[in-house]
């Protein structure tokens, strides 16, 4: 049995984009504007936790469908996110994340396979990633982090619709 933390997925947000985010799901456009507005200058950070590394061979499929297959061995990550938190779908096989090394520097690796209900899949490659670790699927670019902006690009979607889209099991914490 994995046991995933009480923080296993936590957005981090300015108390403005908390503030433009709350008008903008109460049908005020301008509310959304600002929110896209402030994410240059104050972004917003999705990371969640993994809980599981598994090696796998060449060749193996990876998640229902198996639409992804290895290109060579590499290390896979299950990640305690998925399409029922408000990832969408459609990030699998087109969207990243970044893994923060013991040295600091960010590495950007692909979300793999469809993503679950409850998970998705990272392909890590050779990188000496741990459960327990997190991964960033979106957050500060001057970090090496990937932007919403460019995450929400990546599946065809406006930045806000990613933020809006996110469940109540995904822990909001609020920066001062």
């Amino acid at each position: 049995m994995t046991v995933v933390s009480l923080g296993a997925r936590v957005l981090e947000l300015s108390e403005a984009h908390a503030s433009h985010l709350h008008s903008a799901l109460h049908g005020d456009p301008a509310g959304a504007e600002a929110c896209v507005r402030d994410l240059a200058s104050d972004p917003v950070r999705l990371s969640a936790e993994v809980v599981s590394v598994k090696a796998v061979a060449s060749d193996a499929g990876v998640s229902y469908g198996h639409t992804y297959r290895t290109p060579s061995d590499t290390t896979l990550l299950l990640v305690a996110i998925g399409y029922g938190h408000g990832v969408p779908r459609k990030a699998g096989n087109r969207a990243e994340v970044t893994w923060r090394d013991r040295e600091g520097t960010a590495h950007r690796m692909p979300i793999v396979g469809r993503v679950a209900m409850d998970v998705l899949v990272v392909d890590a490659g050779q990188q000496p990633v741990q459960i327990g670790d997190r991964v960033v699927l979106f957050g500060v670019p001057a970090a090496g982090e990937i932007s919403l902006t460019e995450w929400a690009a990546s599946v065809g979607e406006h930045p806000v619709a990613v933020i809006a889209g996110l469940d109540d099991r995904v822990s909001r914490e609020v920066r001062a």
